[in-house]
């Protein structure tokens, strides 16, 4: 079955979202809708699921099945603009595939009868519609019926009217940060990133003009991602960047002399995913001049090939920590910029690997 948002969107890992009402209605179950192509029952709707029954008329062999957000489906202002775009989507994943369209077709049309069919992702408290339609695979796949559209609404959740304290304090390029919840046992999640990061893409004229509350989600997906690509699973992922109750975080490695924000906020964290409930708390604070080291390093290289090169490092002492990287050199940077850059780059990354 084809989910239509895998196609549109793109797959999200964990779902996100606020909440207006905690209005569970499902529409369907008991009273399906029946149009002449198809009856289609949806049994139950629940935060980013939804789980339907469709029965095609005898008449109908093969056929497509595929979920989509209403706001999107009800900008077309005909229902053959819609089915031209699902198959020119399906069209672009058969390509990408080294497939043509008539050779990828079986791999997501339907044949008879439905049930208990789950579509999942899906996005909370948003209006969606089930699309459905037949196609002749013995004409080429070829458009054989009308377009078939049942609307739903996913569920919301309960607001949460938890706040957050924060509290800072900087150490040179480090900073301490304190929060405490109003409400103990919410989970919560917390970002902190340069000011001129969180203007573009929020306030900018030039940038993105995100929501504040968008914002905060995008980069905490971001961050997910980044773990998942490092090999995290999605446990260690949950463990790592989800905490609960009053904690104390350190940031290291900061630029320094630099504006930066936090931002925090509640969340609920079960087995639908992660959802944001509260309102986003904002603290800003400003770094100092970072320590200076008193460590030497003698450094030496050999064996250099195309593409290798054996190196040696001796620091001027055993006790302090340090952190070697080999990266390319566009022969203008100085030795402190190339630093710099690397640090911006990699210093969450040598921070966790420190500790």
């Amino acid at each position: 079955m084809r989910d239509l948002r895998f196609l549109l969107l793109g797959l999200v890992m964990f779902v996100f979202g606020g909440c207006t009402n905690d209005s569970d209605e499902v529409s369907g179950g008991d009273n399906p809708t029946t149009q002449d192509d198809f009856i289609v029952a949806i049994t139950a709707v629940t935060r980013s699921t939804v789980t339907l029954d469709v029965t095609p008329s005898e008449s109908i062999g093969d056929y497509l099945c595929v979920v989509e957000e209403r706001e999107r489906v009800d900008e077309f202002t005909r229902d053959s603009f819609v089915i031209e775009t699902i198959l020119q989507e399906l069209g672009e994943e058969a390509s990408n595939g080294g497939k043509t369209l008539e050779e990828y077709m079986p791999e997501v049309v339907e044949r008879g009868r439905l049930e208990g069919a789950q579509f999942s992702g899906l996005k909370i408290d948003t209006d969606y519609y089930v699309l459905l339609f037949g196609v002749d695979a013995e004409r080429g796949y070829t458009v054989s019926t009308e377009l078939t559209k049942v609307a739903f609404k996913t569920a919301a959740v309960e607001q949460s009217d938890a706040v957050f304290e924060v509290a800072t304090e900087v150490t040179d390029n480090s900073v301490a940060i304190s929060v405490t919840p109003s409400d103990s046992d919410i989970y919560w999640y917390l970002c902190t990133m340069t000011k001129e990061q969180y203007d573009y893409y929020v306030t900018s004229d030039d940038g993105y003009k995100m929501s504040e509350s968008y914002f905060y989600e995008y980069y905490f997906q971001q961050e997910i991602n980044a773990l998942l690509g490092q090999g995290y699973s999605e446990q260690q992922v949950l463990d790592t960047l989800i905490h609960r109750g009053a904690l104390e975080l350190e940031a290291k490695g900061l630029q320094e002399h630099t504006d930066y924000y936090v931002l925090v906020a509640g969340l609920v964290v079960d087995s639908e995913g992660i959802v944001v409930v509260t309102d986003v708390t904002r603290a800003e604070y400003r770094t100092e001049a970072a320590a200076q080291s008193t460590m030497t390093f003698e450094i030496e290289v050999w064996d250099i090939g195309q593409m290798e090169a054996s190196f040696s490092i001796t620091p001027s002492n055993d006790k302090d920590k340090y952190c070697a990287l080999v990266a390319p050199w566009d022969g203008v940077s100085t030795a402190d910029e190339q630093m710099h850059k690397l640090v911006e780059q990699w210093g969450g990354w040598m921070d966790l690997m420190s500790n």
